[in-house]
């Protein structure tokens, strides 16, 4: 959606790194737009789902040093610029700085090349932003990376592959890879989509000075998480529990929660071994993990059913016990 009092508007190529043939997209966006405004125009141009984390990078024009520009999030391992604050004409030009990197889905590394082409003048009857042109369709989310979606994409035009059918079953019908049509893109409204956010971020400068807030206070209360550690055969084991507060989960539920944990664990190396359910609780044990901590998992697991619309609220128990029983599940928690 069109951001209003612009003179000019930005054209920019953005390409998927390391894919061959390229994946990409031209688009144009006012020269008023945040690096929020672009990531939704990034987001909605690729065919992403805005699912997972993300970050835009860069040679600083007031520095010779990298910058990060992101949302507020304090987990972040590096200073950041926030994205909501920070206009894109103060960081692009075509002169000194006409290149970014914009980096999505920490877990399966999503690097993207943006690149401003032009800045041209606005034309009266345009809507913008819009999507110009580009090329070929955007990979699944949460399909492994671009080491994944090349597995994908050769499971995908063999039917006689033994994991077509299940990959099909996940992915809800065909896969055409060379399809795109710039005309069909749909632009949501940044300022909306800010507001669907901001509930779940973990942004508020005064946490950093208490640490017992209840760290529920960013998220919805709809749902609740909680995490427990053990050790099997020296590897770590890990359980985290998604309860709804105040009714069952519905059948789509249910299917969207299986669908996005057994894609996610992979991506953070866990091996999901068992998937429990009991109408208001889904108990869900995990192996390995080697390279990310228990809780990246469950954050990630909630941020990514968080906007596929089913609200979670996020309350951690560590334990070194074994697989809870419902029973100890529903004492911990609570109703």
């Amino acid at each position: 959606m069109a951001k209003k009092n612009f003179k000019n508007v930005y054209q920019f190529k953005i390409t998927l790194k390391d894919v061959k043939p390229p994946i990409w997209r031209r688009i144009l966006v006012p020269e008023n737009y945040s690096f929020f405004d672009l990531h939704c125009a990034i987001q909605n141009a690729m065919g992403w789902t805005d699912s997972h984390l993300h970050k835009f990078k860069t040679i600083s024009p007031r520095r010779e040093e990298v910058k990060y520009i992101r949302l507020p999030d304090e987990d972040a391992e590096e200073p950041f610029s926030r994205e909501n604050e920070e206009k894109i004409s103060e960081w692009f030009s075509l002169e000194k700085n006409s290149k970014m990197n914009y980096d999505y889905d920490f877990g399966d590394s999503w690097e993207h090349f943006v690149e401003l082409e032009k800045i041209i003048p606005v034309e009266g009857n345009i809507k913008y932003p819009v999507c110009l042109d580009g090329g070929r369709a955007c990979p699944p989310e949460d399909c492994g990376g671009v080491p994944g979606y090349e597995d994908f994409l050769e499971i995908m035009k063999n039917p006689k592959h033994p994991e077509y059918k299940e990959m099909r079953e996940w992915l809800g019908g065909n896969f055409y890879p060379e399809e795109f049509k710039a005309e069909e893109v749909e632009f949501e409204n940044p300022e909306e989509r800010l507001k669907e956010i901001s509930q779940y971020l973990k942004v508020s400068p005064e946490r950093e000075d208490s640490e017992d807030e209840d760290e529920d206070n960013f998220w919805d209360n709809d749902f609740k998480v909680s995490v427990g550690a053990g050790m099997k055969n020296g590897k770590l084991r890990f359980y985290f529990v998604l309860k709804k507060a105040k009714e069952f989960f519905s059948p789509k539920e249910k299917t969207e929660i299986e669908k996005t944990i057994k894609m996610i664990g992979p991506a953070f190396g866990y091996e999901i071994e068992e998937i429990d359910f009991n109408q208001q609780y889904f108990l869900v044990t995990a192996l390995g993990g080697a390279n990310r901590a228990p809780a990246d998992l469950a954050d990630a697991c909630g941020m990514a059913l968080q906007t596929r619309g089913i609200k979670i609220a996020k309350e951690c128990l560590i334990t070194n016990t074994g697989k809870p029983s419902w029973e100890e599940i529903e004492k911990n928690i609570g109703k």
